[in-house]
């Protein structure tokens, strides 16, 4: 029996600056980088306890996804396949993003 297990992981680029709403009234954090999802354990996926799939989102994030990768697979004795879906960075995203 397969229980679909992932992990997200975010990246807090050190770059990133806080951004003003409002008229510099309202200030959010800054955004961090959504590096990917490592899939632990899904039937649809064919991953397993000792097979992860690790998604990456961004091509910027290939080379430090990779590394993290061969940690983990080390750490956790297991096999990990790394595989770029997205070209594109994306952000993590609040509920207030969805009201202005």
């Amino acid at each position: 029996m397969y229980a679909d297990t992932a992990v997200g992981i975010l990246f807090q680029n050190p770059t990133t600056k806080p951004t003003k709403h409002w008229f510099g009234l309202v200030t959010r954090p800054a955004r961090r980088e959504f590096l990917g999802v490592i899939w632990l354990d899904n039937k649809a996926r064919q991953t397993k306890p000792s097979n992860w799939i690790f998604q990456v989102y961004g091509r910027p994030h290939a080379a430090l996804a990779q590394q993290l990768a061969e940690e983990l697979a080390n750490t956790f004795n297991v096999k990990i396949k790394v595989h770029l879906i997205a070209e594109d960075i994306s952000y993590e995203t609040y509920l207030a993003d969805y009201f202005y």
